[in-house]
């Protein structure tokens, strides 16, 4: 902390900052120099081939297309169109996963409208046979129930009893 530094001028007060550093007379300190910039009062740019942060990142390209803050933007530009085409190969079997996906759920689709299919035509089976087994049940119920009226000794009885005891036996199931 330079302590009544901040009133001094800029020249006098670079002065006391160490080499690759800059005084900052908003915060009244000394601070490292910018991207890019080295030396006393962070005067110079980088020297080709370095680039960056305190000049420590070296440029793969011409004097005249290294930038002494970012390096070399055309290699920064092929780099990221370098990029995106792996990104288009890394698209391709998301393509082709779809595909999948589309086949594997049609598939699917049609073999639930098939068990629909099948499982509707053994139910209608198994209810049919069913309904003949008890029309079967039914109809020798009914005539078991004619033959009680033929043999009972009363005409009379056989009429008013047989019928009613049939009928009241029948419909006490259902």
């Amino acid at each position: 902390n330079l302590m009544g530094l901040e009133n001094l001028p800029t020249n006098e007060t670079s002065a006391l900052c160490s080499t690759d550093h800059l005084w900052d007379s908003k915060k009244s300190v000394c601070k490292e120099c910018d991207v890019g910039f080295y030396g006393i009062n962070c005067s110079e740019p980088c020297r080709y081939p370095n680039y960056g942060h305190e000049c420590q990142h070296q440029c793969n390209c011409s004097k005249t297309a290294c930038d002494n803050k970012i390096g070399c933007p055309i290699e920064i530009l092929n780099a990221i169109t370098e990029s995106s085409k792996g990104d288009d190969k890394r698209r391709q079997p998301s393509e082709n996963n779809t595909i999948v996906i589309v086949a594997t759920l049609t598939t699917g689709f049609l073999l639930v409208i098939v068990s629909i299919i099948v499982v509707t035509k053994l139910l209608k089976r198994h209810f049919s046979r069913r309904i003949l087994t008890t029309e079967r049940n039914i109809d020798s119920f009914v005539v078991e129930c004619i033959m009680r009226e033929d043999r009972a000794s009363s005409r009379e009885s056989a009429v008013n009893y047989a019928p009613r005891v049939c009928y009241e036996t029948l419909y006490s199931d259902i």
